[in-house]
């Protein structure tokens, strides 16, 4: 069976503790949770929202979503 991890960003955030600490390793948690569940994860999606839409241009992480560089992190 496959497995799917879906990653709400705003929930992990503000879990983590708003970002003012040390950054999450995504790397470690998917391990973690495919050791837990005894299987590889297949696919991952990050999903988050932003705040202020208007200004979604300015934020880094929005531009690199639209960028031609995605493709190449997709298609590995």
């Amino acid at each position: 069976m496959a497995t799917a991890w879906f990653v709400d960003a705003g929930y992990a955030i503000k879990a983590w503790g708003g970002g003012d600490g040390p950054r999450m390793d995504y790397g470690a948690l998917r391990k973690w949770i495919e050791d837990d569940a005894g299987e590889p994860v297949g696919d991952a999606y990050y999903f988050n929202c932003d705040s202020d839409p208007p200004n979604a241009a300015q934020n880094g992480f929005h531009t690199f979503l639209r960028s031609p560089r995605r493709a190449e992190q997709e298609c590995g």
